[in-house]
């Protein structure tokens, strides 16, 4: 029996130095491949903010060599799937909600938060025209994790109900009165059909860009910052919003989608550039 023990606290304390030898390898070997290439990977959802880097990444003209870029979509920041790609350290930048952009930059001290860069894309979707009035739905489906999307709503609608969901689940969830309202990106929202459309008044960011400390004050950030900032004025011009909507929504037709893009006052904000 003593020597099982024995055995069994070598395998242990083999096990721990292998698993911390192979987190240290894993990190200079990240830390070197950064060092020996340019390419960084920049991550955010198929939503408002999704819309704008999508258009920056594949159509916007600019002096600036985007090959240099990989870019992938989560279908939410809260997810499994962001949560994986943050843990093997394939994002090097990211555009998250507060409670994800929050929770990486403390549980991960290798990230940062740049700047907030969406305000106004969170809003209140529904069927029943009632609602476009001061009476409160009854029950309120919200993004999972969302803890300050739920503060938002609990004081806005004081006496409703509110269910956690999955972002994919949310327009279904509505479709068969699940729940009477949902509080989703406004992106989300618009590939809901017939719906109608509130707007939450708030002076709180619905999505920051968040980036490794490895670029910080690097020529490459400041560089999609500065192609960024030239994206917040291209998505002003009403023909290019227009045409924006069109390729992100597959739609034939931006009319109805502009109006509402507009009567809900969505908005980003411009970065500063780093030193």
């Amino acid at each position: 029996m003593g020597h099982i023990i024995k055995r069994n606290k070598y395998i242990i304390i083999f096990s721990i130095v292998f698993i911390i030898c192979f987190i240290l390898f894993q990190n200079y070997k990240t830390s070197l491949n950064y060092r020996n290439k340019d390419k960084i990977t920049v991550a955010c959802g198929n939503d408002a903010s999704g819309m704008l880097f999508d258009y920056i990444i594949n159509d916007k003209d600019s002096n600036i060599e985007f090959s240099d870029i990989d870019y992938i979509q989560f279908l939410d920041c809260c997810g499994s799937q962001a949560e994986f790609a943050f843990i093997s350290g394939r994002v090097d930048m990211a555009v998250l909600c507060p409670d994800a952009a929050f929770q990486l930059i403390y549980t991960d001290t290798n990230y940062y938060i740049v700047d907030s860069i969406v305000k106004g894309s969170n809003i209140l979707v529904y069927y029943n025209e009632d609602y476009d009035n001061n009476i409160e739905p009854k029950n309120i489906g919200y993004m999972n994790k969302r803890l300050l999307q739920e503060a938002l709503l609990k004081c806005k609608y004081s006496n409703s109900n509110y269910y956690p969901m999955l972002a994919t689940a949310l327009p279904y969830a509505l479709e068969k009165k699940t729940v009477d309202a949902i509080f989703i990106d406004i992106i989300l929202a618009l590939k809901i059909k017939n719906a109608r459309f509130k707007k939450i008044d708030t002076e709180e960011s619905d999505y920051y860009l968040v980036a490794s400390k490895k670029l910080k004050g690097t020529v490459i950030l400041n560089d999609f910052i500065k192609v960024y900032n030239e994206a917040v004025d291209d998505i002003e011009n009403d023909t290019i919003l227009s045409n924006i909507l069109i390729s992100y929504l597959d739609i034939s037709n931006s009319e109805g989608e502009m109006n509402i893009w507009k009567t809900m006052g969505v908005k980003f904000s411009k970065i500063k550039a780093e030193l």
